[in-house]
């Protein structure tokens, strides 16, 4: 059992760890999160329960079980919360959500010295994906709100991107442009990452000659001049 994420109200330990249900789960497909207070795992709860049914196993992994944690593993979470110095833990609620095999894009961005043609060609074909499902949420009327490198994940095992943390996510009938602003921030580390390969560079410096703002019409451009 190790601590794989820690924020301001959680930390997420995987493989994940017991429940008062006795849900019979694999551990090794899902991570459990621990919360400071009862009040957020239920909010975080009700969030995941209004994620729309349309873009399950698509953009996300809808499953989240809202739970106790097992008196008998209290020793294996307290070694846990011991060894990373983190301060209040709440025992009495745990969410267990579907684990994304995979690595962050910031991860995946940050590994390459100078990204391969071919891998970086691959990204943007995710990335054109990533931004319709994207969209597609949106007119659902449901906004992640905190879509950035770090709270994106590259499945492998089903060649996608999928959203993680949705911690300030929210349903709302109002439109906003809030996860699309996020999404051509995101873009310009992609593009940055691009940069390093000199290939590339001569061919996202051919595109903003005709093209110059960050954003899905960019990535679309310099998508079909490079493939």
């Amino acid at each position: 059992m190790k601590l794989i994420g820690e924020g301001g109200n959680a930390l997420a330990i995987y493989p994940s760890i017991g429940c008062s249900k006795k849900t019979r789960i694999n551990k090794y497909d899902y991570v459990t999160k621990l919360y400071k207070s009862t009040e957020t795992a239920e909010e975080e709860y009700k969030i995941y329960s209004k994620l729309p049914e349309e873009l399950n196993n698509k953009l996300y992994y809808k499953f989240c079980e809202l739970c106790k944690i097992d008196s008998n593993i209290h020793s294996y979470v307290d070694k846990v919360v011991e060894d990373y110095d983190i301060k209040k833990i709440n025992y009495n609620s745990l969410l267990n959500i579907k684990y994304i095999h995979g690595v962050t894009l910031y991860d995946y961005l940050n590994h390459y010295e100078i990204i391969p043609i071919k891998k970086f060609i691959h990204l943007l074909e995710l990335m054109i994906i990533f931004h319709e499902d994207i969209i597609k949420m949106n007119q659902l009327h449901f906004y992640h709100k905190d879509i950035f490198s770090q709270n994106v994940m590259i499945n492998f095992k089903v060649d996608k991107l999928f959203l993680i943390d949705f911690g300030r996510s929210k349903y709302s009938k109002k439109k906003e442009n809030i996860d699309i602003n996020n999404f051509n921030k995101m873009l310009e580390d992609v593009i940055d990452c691009g940069k390093k390969n000199n290939k590339i560079n001569c061919y996202i410096r051919s595109v903003k000659k005709i093209y110059s703002k960050i954003d899905i019409h960019f990535l679309k451009i310099l998508y079909n001049q490079i493939k």
